[in-house]
């Protein structure tokens, strides 16, 4: 009797997964993943704001979006909040002529300002977070934002800039970023 049971369990497990797979609309050949292209040598924070009306649409490589961070580290986009927590971003620094450099570096996590940490030179991608800010009543903003440096540079807060106050209030973000509360 308990193999049969066990059987039966296993055959549902297994059934359960099929149907689970099959209901999420996800397919072998969908893309997982978005690649980020930073300018060469790019140091610092860098911003992808959602929902912006009259931004230029994304373009893509094998069927995944590909986001160009312009050298401000502002990126518009018309392109909605798609929160994923199961996906691998590809990260590169592309020079002018094209050729890419891919930054396999991730940290997602806090660390200490100790020797080792300002000795380790590999460039990092830290943290991403999608935000909500609710800059006035009919207009909320959804960003991305990132930091790729060494950890010695994150430390040190270089180029690190925000969008808006820590409270969140009280201080207007670049003209730039307001474009997503325009109306098409």
């Amino acid at each position: 009797m308990k193999t049969r049971t066990r059987v039966i369990t296993g055959c549902l497990t297994v059934l359960s997964a099929l149907v689970a797979q099959a209901t999420t609309g996800c397919s072998a050949d969908e893309k997982n993943y978005e690649i980020f292209l930073l300018p060469e040598d790019y140091q610092g924070a860098f911003y992808v704001v959602y929902n912006v009306p009259d931004a230029e649409p994304l373009t893509y490589e094998d069927g995944a979006p590909v986001y160009d961070i312009p050298q401000d580290g502002i990126l518009l986009t018309q392109t909605d909040v798609t929160p994923n927590s199961v996906r691998s971003d590809k990260f590169f620094y592309e020079s002018e002529d094209g050729s890419r450099q891919i930054i396999d570096g991730r940290w997602t996590t806090s660390f200490n300002d100790t020797p080792e940490n300002r000795a380790d030179d590999q460039v990092y991608i830290f943290s991403e977070d999608l935000v909500k800010y609710g800059y006035t009543r009919d207009c909320s903003i959804y960003y991305s934002d990132f930091y790729v440096g060494t950890k010695a540079q994150a430390l040190d807060q270089i180029n690190n800039f925000r969008l808006f106050s820590e409270e969140g209030f009280g201080q207007t973000p670049p003209k730039k970023v307001l474009r997503a509360c325009s109306k098409e």
